[in-house]
């Protein structure tokens, strides 16, 4: 879903509702101009469990052959998830604990959600979290069982002058 006006008018198969502990979504800004700069680094978020370790570090290796000056930003699920991937040692990578941005509101969802479910409801949290922590301008979320055959940059050129890029999930479990 591409929106080349203003992102307040975007359409979109979510919906936000403020109130009942969210709060209303601050204006969208277009990505930074530096985002295709040969020396500008790409960064990616996933969240990965202990089922999707494999999946994530083939992620994390397709990102190293294909896209020169990544960083990978890793949000584990579960303690096995974590220790895998924090004793891997991965140059590029950020391994962090859900735990760490976990809010109340967040909370209370997790409470009737499925993992695969809460994994879907955390994604903007998880965005927001990793661009204010890391101090970083812009960031790709990634499901975990991606994989990159070649560079990202005919995507990003393509996506050049839109704040936010969207497809469906395909159901696929």
């Amino acid at each position: 879903l591409l929106n080349p006006g203003s992102p307040l008018e975007a359409k979109t198969y979510f919906r936000h509702e403020a109130g009942a502990g969210y709060a209303t979504p601050a204006p969208l800004v277009n990505l930074p101009p530096t985002i295709l700069a040969k020396d500008y680094t790409l960064n990616f978020c996933t969240i990965v469990s202990k089922t999707y370790v494999i999946r994530v570090l083939a992620l994390y290796l397709s990102l190293r052959k294909s896209t020169p000056g990544f960083h990978l930003y890793i949000c584990a699920m579960d303690d096995i998830a974590y220790d895998i991937l924090t004793s891997a040692k991965l140059k590029s990578a950020t391994i962090f604990k859900v735990e760490d941005f976990e809010n109340q509101a967040l909370l209370r969802e997790k409470e009737s959600k499925s993992l695969m479910e809460y994994c879907w409801t955390i994604k903007p949290s998880l965005i927001l979290y990793v661009l204010e922590r890391y101090n970083i301008s812009s960031v790709i979320y990634t499901d975990a069982d991606m994989y990159f055959f070649s560079s990202c940059n005919e995507l990003l050129e393509q996506w050049k002058g839109y704040s936010v890029f969207m497809c469906r999930q395909r159901e696929s479990f």
